[in-house]
This record gives C-alpha cells, sequence and structure tokens, in this order.
C-alpha cells in the first residue's frame, strides 16, 4: 500500500527542536508492515509562501504519488476542508485523521474536520460516542513504542542516571523541575529549551534504559494527557514516573507497571521511594514491558487502525472546481499584515518571548467562537492570512 503521511518531519515544524514524534513513530512502524511510505511536511511554513501554496502543493503531490492512504496529524489550520475534499471526492485517496489531542482540540479542531476524512482514530476513548455521534468512522488508539526503540531493562544498579525527563522546555515542566531540584532531586534534562538541547530519537531510547527513574509530565495544553512518553519509556525497558492523567490506569496497572504522582510532593516521595528500592524499581520496570494489555509496537497500533478502513469515498467532481475557486480569495491584503503587526507586537509586549504565538491564538480563538467550522475552510478572514509565518 501507498501511504503519504501529511505533518511534520520536525516537531512544530522547527528543525531546532529534533525529529517528531509522528515521523519516528509512524514512518519506521508503517514500513515495518511493509507499506511504501513517503512524508510531505505540512508543518514546515519555510516550505511555502502561504496557506494556499502549501495546500496546492500538497493536491500535487498525491497526484504524483497516488497514495492509496493519506495519514494526517494536524498541527494548527495548515490543510484545508477543501483540500480534504479534493483528495478525497476527485483523487479517490482515503484521508485517516490521528487526533493525539482530543481532550482539548476535539472542540476546537476534531469535530469540523470530521465529516471531511475517511477515518478518524483519537487516543481518547472517551471521545468515540461524540465522534459517532457526529455519524463518522471512528476508533479509540494508543501509542506504541517505535520499532527500534524496543529494549531490555537495564537494572538500577547499571543505570547512568538517576532521574531524567526528555522533552520540551515549556514554562510548567520548568517550574515541576525546579521545584524538585529544591528538594534536593537533581533532574537532568534533554530537549528543546534544556541547556542539554534536543537529543537525536537514535540516543532517547538509550537514556531511558539507563535512568533508574524517567519522569513523563502529562500536560502540554489543556488536561492532563496519556502521552506517547509513557508507551515509549516502558516500551524502551524504562521505569517510568508519570504525572496522573485521565485513562493513564486503562492501558497501566499503575504501582506494579509504571508509578504516578499528581503533586510536586508525591513525586518527591516516589522518587526517594524507587531510588532507595532498586529491587522494587527493576521489578516494575519489567513489569511494563510490552504485552497484550496496551504497551505494544507501534506496527501493531498501526495494523489495529487499517482494520477500521472503510472504503473510499464516492467521487465528488465538484470538489475540483471548490478547491481552486478557494485559491484566489487568500491573498494577503497589506491592512491584514499590518494588523498581525499590531497584534504580535502588542502580544510580545505582554507575554514576552510568547508574545508571536499569543497573538494568533487569541485571533483562532475569536475567529472559531465566530464562525466555527468555516475556520478551517481557505476563506478564512483572519487567521490563515495573517499569521503564516507563526
Amino acid at each position: 500500500m501507498r501511504i503519504l503521511c501529511v505533518f511534520g518531519a520536525h516537531q512544530y515544524g522547527d528543525a531546532a527542536r529534533g525529529e517528531s514524534t509522528e515521523s519516528f513513530s509512524f514512518v519506521p512502524a508503517l514500513r515495518a508492515l511493509g507499506h511504501d511510505v513517503q512524508l510531505f511536511d505540512s508543518w514546515d511554513k519555510s516550505a511555502h509562501r502561504d496557506y494556499a501554496e502549501l495546500n496546492v502543493a500538497l493536491v500535487d503531490r498525491c497526484k504524483r504519488a497516488a497514495p492509496d492512504v493519506v495519514l494526517w496529524v494536524a498541527l494548527t489550520v495548515e490543510v484545508w476542508l477543501e483540500t480534504l475534499d479534493y483528495l478525497r471526492g476527485v483523487l479517490r485517496v482515503r484521508v485517516i485523521h490521528w487526533a493525539p489531542d482530543d481532550s482539548w482540540k476535539f472542540r476546537q479542531h476534531s469535530r469540523f474536520v470530521a465529516r471531511h476524512v475517511d477515518l478518524c482514530v483519537t487516543t481518547y476513548p472517551e471521545f468515540l460516542g461524540q465522534y459517532h455521534c457526529l455519524g463518522v468512522t471512528a476508533v479509540a488508539s494508543g501509542w506504541g513504542v517505535p520499532e527500534s526503540w524496543r529494549g531490555e531493562v537495564v537494572p538500577a544498579a547499571n543505570c547512568a542516571y538517576d532521574v531524567t525527563f526528555v522533552g520540551t522546555a515549556q514554562p510548567a515542566r520548568v517550574a515541576m523541575v525546579e521545584a524538585l531540584e529544591r528538594k534536593g532531586i537533581r533532574v537532568q534534562c534533554f530537549g528543546f529549551g534544556w541547556p542539554a538541547g534536543p537529543i537525536s530519537p537514535e540516543r532517547i531510547p538509550d537514556i531511558f534504559r539507563l535512568s533508574r527513574i524517567s519522569l513523563n509530565f502529562a500536560n502540554s495544553s489543556g488536561a492532563n494527557q496519556v502521552k506517547a512518553r509513557v508507551f515509549e519509556v516502558t516500551g524502551a525497558g524504562g521505569f517510568l514516573l508519570s504525572q496522573t492523567a485521565p485513562g493513564i490506569d486503562r492501558t497501566f496497572d499503575c504501582d506494579r507497571e509504571i508509578a504516578v504522582f499528581a503533586s510536586i510532593d508525591e513525586c518527591e516521595q516516589q522518587v526517594r521511594r524507587y531510588l532507595g528500592a532498586p529491587a522494587l524499581r527493576d521489578a516494575v520496570a519489567r513489569a511494563a514491558m510490552p504485552g497484550p494489555k496496551g504497551n505494544i509496537l507501534m506496527s501493531r497500533v498501526c495494523a489495529g487502525c487499517w482494520k477500521a478502513m472503510p472504503p473510499a469515498a464516492e467521487i465528488q467532481p465538484e470538489s475540483r472546481s471548490i478547491f481552486r475557486a478557494s485559491l484566489p480569495g487568500h491573498t494577503h491584503p497589506k491592512v491584514l499584515r499590518w494588523i498581525a503587526g499590531v497584534l504580535t507586537a502588542l502580544g510580545c509586549g505582554l507575554f514576552g518571548r510568547e508574545g508571536d504565538r499569543a497573538s494568533p491564538k487569541s485571533v483562532f480563538r475569536t475567529e472559531l467562537a465566530h464562525r466555527g467550522k468555516t475556520t478551517f475552510r481557505a476563506a478564512r478572514l483572519r487567521l490563515g492570512r495573517m499569521f503564516y509565518a507563526q
């Protein structure tokens, strides 16, 4: 099967942040299943002049590559509904929408695109009912450990690190690490924004295995989430101490397969408990190795989703003319560029380094509240035409 992956090669489309979770998870897993896999980088804004050029490039890529399936993970509003309709109704490509952030993104995004794809995959089983109310085909799935990351548990006595964290230095995470260090617990951090900087995906599983304790912070936006990291650490043979999140106990037996914490004080207690009991730490890490309950290879996750794939959508020739008609309207008048500059300057003045992201977020939320689904069409008035670079 020919599969075109539509997401970013790098985290948030930024090469400085390292390879994206989607890239090192899906691409090798799908190839391990024998598929012909290509990547269209829809997150790299530097590759295109604007969203119109990006969407035209995606359509052209599908015309040349003739994929059977597009596996799409959205970052923001980069892929239009008109484009999805064109891929399905004209090119007869089946589109899978992988939604890993439905705890906060279902209302903002997934519910609007669901009727424009063939299969929705959510990592939040509690949202299946809402997908089914929309009349779409949807399945629930967790993440898995990448193919090359799977390994055996290294005994605590042979580990090189006490406590580590791998991930972006977001403000909430920095605050938790600093709180632990004030309690006398040193956390060695790897990733964008930390002094050690990003590391290659090849090094990540080694750090998990050679850490007596690998921390996972479950919140990057909205409610706590069962993130890919919990599968990656345990599948690589590491010991996981994770912040609690809804549904984590459906996948892991807490205290027997992983350790969890709900507060910094509880995190400190768990760290001291398991550093002081290496045999218990080793037993918990071994119990969490890939098994039938949930911690499985990423290739098995993909194979399971493929079983739910419906037939290709019916031909909709009008989608071609609708897509073409949407392009001329996606222009960048000087007044919109001027407003974007003013809003960005105001955001930077109020929020510092985060200001260049705060302004587009505010515009997006305002547009979503007033325009709903139309926010994801080519004709949107503000967000896509004002803040492409952000």
